[in-house]
């Protein structure tokens, strides 16, 4: 007979992957495969299956690792053969409801204006569907939460919407992360475990916790939680469920805090660089350190910093926004340069934006030059703004480069036809990167390629569209696309997101960027499941959540051995800028030691050290001196002499050699330019009218005259310009 379920909360510090290794090896064969192991994120696999490695030192077979919502995925697909549903092809599907049924409740028919509601509305159905929300339930309760005309009338018909969309991706084979559950709380499942082992949860929501009390019934379970300072979601699952529990004191020691401000950003990242060489000096297993950055913005200057100083390994986990990739911002100027060509005719802007971009910049500087070059001297010349392909190439480019500039030009109607073209773009770049070895760049275009296939699957990519429709639905997309930066194998310092971090066993962790709207995240307004609603609809709360990131930060801070609290000033006019978590934590150490601390926190600032050159002396030669001797006797300007103070050798460069910066690329036409075509148009008419005969002026050679200067005008400035008409009449 199946035993009641064992339910054991540790104190901390507690390294759980630890004991859960104890708990396995108990018995004496080494095939371990009839055991599961979850938790509630990847990560803590790759640290048990190393401690699994160390204690058994023969060979092994480990037991099955997932985290939560690949188990549920698993058993799910042991009855049926399901695929989690994309993003765009689940906002198509609704919004072909949203066409069939007639419903007009948002402004604009394009997709691109709907895609934006269409995912919140998903996210919304998804929501309600984990916690069990009784969706006739949001029709009657409707009335009594603030909220606009238009929303009130998606929340009327949100339970039919919900229905049919099922339907729809069902006979398509597909889920969401809420009908997952659904029909998981639906269907009768076996377990090919004999048990099943729930590690380092927190706050489930309601579908999650029906699922795990299925489990618990079908083989013998087991659920060990860590206890911290914020602990109610650990005791309202046990009373609701009338648990028993045990609870396993610690042996270990409380870690040692440090509280670290800091000037800025630079001098955080200056801060680590110098504890991380004094660590790698100690000879201290860098896996066992842990780089905590819960913005991953901060990602690339950070790495940028300490990477190339410290010459050792750095291993990267967390999930990073497509948004912050260089291969999101060249998209989007594929796209700005795409929307101003004109009868196939580059727009300077849009076009030396494109062809500036790091990725075409770093491989092809000689071409980039040139056509700067180029664009300059015909706008200087004759004011032109638009560009020929064929007036701007030379013989001499590399032929990838003139690949990448044509296919630019080729038609697109369909998404299908942009990820050819951005395909055939992307691959040019990604052999020139390969070859430079730059390892983040590769990793973030091989994810791009995977993307491109995930989105060719997509029934939307076949549809017929404009170029803003594409832009917008795409760019929407990708904002909201997350590339996993595994972090495989463990090899390294530690930079890893908070997420991630969860289950860890590091021993020295710096915590960093611990700013208020950084950590814990600043709320942010949720139009169709506004807080109003929210509270008459039992939905957990901003408050609920922000006890989750409390709940993640004690975890990561208090199994650690020795901590870094990192914060710094910001730019915003606050006088605490420092998160929540570091305010409690001080205050709690000023109660034990009976005194104010804050003023105590030691305070670090860096600046730039900038190598010191040789002084650059130039020789005043008699050409030189001949220069200075003519401006002397005009007289030197005051701004010139302020120059020399401050530079003599800047001075140097723009008054005697006149170095000076290119002038600025103009719209509008300059009068030196506008003269020298006026004189030209004047002396051909001349000539070909005038020279050696009779003057004679009248209405058909006055016309002659305006369309001979009209196709001038043409020629030298172009037509493309709306904003030259007026010049031109």
């Amino acid at each position: 007979m199946k035993s009641e379920p064992l339910i054991i909360i540790y104190e901390t510090p507690c390294n759980l992957l630890e004991e859960i290794a104890k708990k396995i090896i108990k018995r004496e064969n080494y095939d371990f495969s009839d055991i599961a192991v979850v938790f509630p994120n990847k990560r803590p696999v790759l640290y048990l299956k190393k401690i699994l490695s160390e204690k058994i030192r023969k060979s092994f077979i480990p037991p099955s690792m997932f985290s939560f919502q690949e188990f549920a995925f698993k058993i799910l697909n042991e009855k049926f053969s399901y695929q989690f549903i994309d993003l765009l092809d689940a906002v198509y599907i609704l919004k072909n409801i949203f066409e069939r049924r007639n419903i007009r409740i948002f402004k604009g028919s394009k997709f691109s204006d709907f895609f934006p509601w269409g995912v919140r509305i998903i996210k919304a159905i998804d929501e309600l569907e984990m916690n069990e929300v009784n969706f006739k339930k949001v029709k009657e309760l409707k009335e009594y939460a603030e909220v606009p005309e238009n929303i009130k009338k998606l929340l009327e018909i949100i339970d039919d919407l919900r229905t049919e969309f099922y339907g729809e991706i069902l006979n398509r084979n597909k889920i969401t992360r809420g009908l997952l559950f659904k029909k998981l709380k639906e269907t009768d499942f076996d377990l090919n475990f004999k048990k099943v082992i729930f590690a380092g949860f927190y706050a489930l929501l309601p579908l999650e916790e029906y699922f795990i009390k299925k489990v618990m019934k079908e083989c013998d379970t087991q659920m060990l939680f860590i206890k911290t300072r914020e602990k109610r979601a650990i005791y309202d699952f046990i009373s609701r469920n009338n648990f028993t529990y045990e609870i396993v004191k610690s042996d270990g020691k409380s870690p040692g805090i440090e509280f670290i401000k800091l000037k800025d950003f630079y001098s955080q990242a200056i801060f680590l660089r110098e504890k991380l060489r004094e660590i790698l000096k100690e000879k201290v297993d860098p896996v066992k350190v842990g780089c905590i950055l819960p913005d991953p913005s901060h990602l690339e200057p950070l790495l940028g910093e300490i990477g190339t100083d410290l010459r050792t390994d750095f291993n990267v986990s967390m999930g990073y926004s497509f948004k912050l990739t260089p291969s999101f911002s060249f998209i989007k100027k594929f796209f700005e340069l795409r929307k101003e060509i004109k009868e196939k005719k580059f727009y300077y802007r849009t076009l030396l934006s494109f062809i500036n971009h790091p990725f075409i910049v770093s491989v092809f500087q000689e071409e980039v030059a040139v056509i700067e070059k180029k664009i300059r001297e015909y706008n200087q010349g004759a004011g032109r703004i638009y560009f020929d392909i064929n007036e701007i190439i030379e013989e001499r480019f590399n032929r990838d480069f003139v690949k990448i500039l044509s296919f630019t030009l080729s038609e697109m109607n369909k998404i299908k036809d942009f990820i050819s073209i951005m395909k055939e773009i992307l691959n040019v770049i990604y052999k020139k990167i390969e070859e430079s070895k730059n390892i983040l760049l590769s990793i973030f275009l091989k994810e791009t390629f995977e993307i491109f296939e995930k989105i060719l699957k997509t029934e939307i990519s076949e549809e017929i569209l404009d170029i803003e429709d594409i832009s917008k639905i795409l760019l929407s997309y990708l904002s909201s696309y997350s590339v996993p930066l595994r972090g495989d194998p463990l090899k390294g310092f530690q930079i890893i997101g908070v997420l991630e971090a969860r289950l860890v066993p590091f021993e020295k962790i710096f915590f960093l960027d611990l700013l208020e709207g950084i950590y814990p995240k600043s709320y942010k307004y949720d139009p169709v499941l506004p807080e109003s609603l929210r509270k008459i609809l039992k939905l957990p709360s901003y408050r609920e959540n922000e006890a989750i990131y409390a709940y993640n930060f004690y975890q990561i801070v208090e199994n650690a051995k020795e901590v870094y609290l990192l914060f710094y000033e910001t730019e915003k006019d606050i006088d605490s800028p420092e998160s929540r978590f570091i305010q409690k934590l001080l205050w709690e150490r000023e109660k034990k030691e009976r005194r104010l601390l804050y003023d105590k926190i030691p305070f670090y600032t860096y600046n730039p050290v900038l190598t010191k050159e040789s002084r650059k002396v130039i020789e005043k030669d008699e050409k030189i001196m001949e220069i200075l001797y003519k401006k002397a006797q005009n007289g030197f300007h005051v701004t010139e002499i302020d120059e020399y103070i401050k530079c003599p050798f800047r001075f140097y460069q723009s008054k005697i050699i006149k170095n000076t910066h290119e002038e600025e690329i103009t719209e509008d036409i300059e009068s030196k330019s506008l003269g020298t075509f006026l004189h030209e148009v004047m002396e051909e008419f001349y000539e070909s009218n005038f020279m050696n005969k009779v003057p004679e002026w009248n209405e058909n050679l006055e016309e002659k005259f305006l369309n001979f200067l009209s196709e001038k005008f043409d020629k030298w400035f172009g037509k493309e310009r709306e904003t030259l008409w007026l010049r031109k009449e």
